[in-house]
């Protein structure tokens, strides 16, 4: 059986000092279309039961998370998609403690329950030149939820550079991919995302993307059948 993701990130807090919440809702321009999604989730799915190395028997649509603080990683179930008038394809996942991801065409937009959550964000320019697997720049924004149930909104700018190929195994499997690493700067200082894009497809099949200051880093992989 699987580790949820609250109970993870629960972990994951105690070790960073923070500890993890339900989370409150801030507002943003993503915030309308991703509250809709989030809302039609459901009930908490059963735990899934999935290795990497069991990836050609795992279900369908399985979303893999390591919050890198810990290093245990949880397994999310798709509960809900749909397309709204921002380019990309808005994909709801939820842990069997109920907690979410959503991703923007694979991009991290919003968790739920995972303490300290990422209450929103603007990523327009990011998916644009990932997901074509090119360098770009642009702005993205990132709504951050504080210790006493107040949000604070950071605005930055990011850098985009092509690394070139980079074979990715997912259990017996090696996809051909380009990877890609978005430099973002602002307030807080700088980070830095990692993008596996499948050539061919052009799908975000692993990340290595930024939550923010406490939380910091999550490890993102889809599991495909």
């Amino acid at each position: 059986m699987s580790v949820g993701l609250r109970a993870i990130c629960a972990a994951a807090a105690l070790t960073a000092l923070a500890a993890c919440s339900g989370g409150i809702r801030g507002g943003s321009i993503e915030q309308a279309a991703l509250d809709a999604v989030v809302g039609t989730a459901g009930p908490a799915p059963a735990p899934v039961a999935v290795t990497l190395g069991g990836v050609a028997q795992a279900a369908p649509d399985v979303l893999a998370v390591t919050p890198e603080r810990l290093g245990k990683t949880g397994y999310l179930d798709l509960v809900a998609q749909r397309r709204d008038a921002t380019p990309g394809l808005i994909t709801v996942w939820q842990s069997s403690d109920a907690a979410q991801i959503v991703l923007r065409d694979g991009v991290l937009v919003t968790t739920r329950g995972v303490g300290r959550d990422l209450l929103s964000s603007d990523v327009t320019s990011t998916i644009a030149a990932v997901t074509a697997r090119r360098s770009g720049a642009g702005e993205r924004s990132m709504v951050l939820q504080q210790g006493d149930n107040t949000y604070t909104t950071l605005r930055l700018q990011c850098d985009i550079a092509n690394l070139g190929q980079a074979p990715l195994a997912i259990g017996s499997n090696t996809l051909a991919t380009t990877r890609l690493r978005e430099t973002c700067r602002g307030p807080t200082g700088t980070f830095a995302n990692d993008y596996w894009v499948q050539i061919g497809n052009n799908k975000i099949r692993k990340s290595r993307q930024w939550v923010g200051p406490t939380v910091g880093y999550y490890t993102i992989l889809v599991l495909e059948q």
